[in-house]
């Protein structure tokens, strides 16, 4: 059996380069996703998908630099298994909090 490559379309676009990790322990307080990553930004041509792993007992909290757990008005709620897709243009866009520490959330971004 041979191995093929299909390279990744969305439409009729090719996506050029993207970006994935998991961050291992979303902070207790506001965290820029691209800071996690030792990076000052990326740039996205679509957007980037966040994912909450099963694991999970508390609740994270996506948004922009203000995101809050308090209130949790200030970011969308991401329980255990929950993803959402954010169509933002550059993953220093998105910020991520926790309720409890060591909570987990996957993304990509393309």
């Amino acid at each position: 059996m041979v191995d093929r490559f299909y390279p990744l379309r969305i439409g009729a676009s090719f996506v050029n380069s993207f970006v994935y990790a998991t961050i291992m322990d979303v902070a207790t307080g506001p965290a820029v996703v691209a800071h996690s990553l030792s990076i000052n930004s990326f740039s996205l041509t679509r957007g980037m998908q966040l994912q909450a792993p099963s694991t999970n007992t508390g609740i994270i909290y996506v948004g922009g630099d203000s995101v809050s757990i308090v209130g949790s008005l200030q970011g969308l709620e991401l329980q255990a298994t929950a993803g959402f897709f954010f169509p933002v243009d550059n993953i220093n866009k998105i910020s991520v909090v926790s309720n409890v520490t060591s909570q987990q959330i996957t993304y990509v971004g393309f």
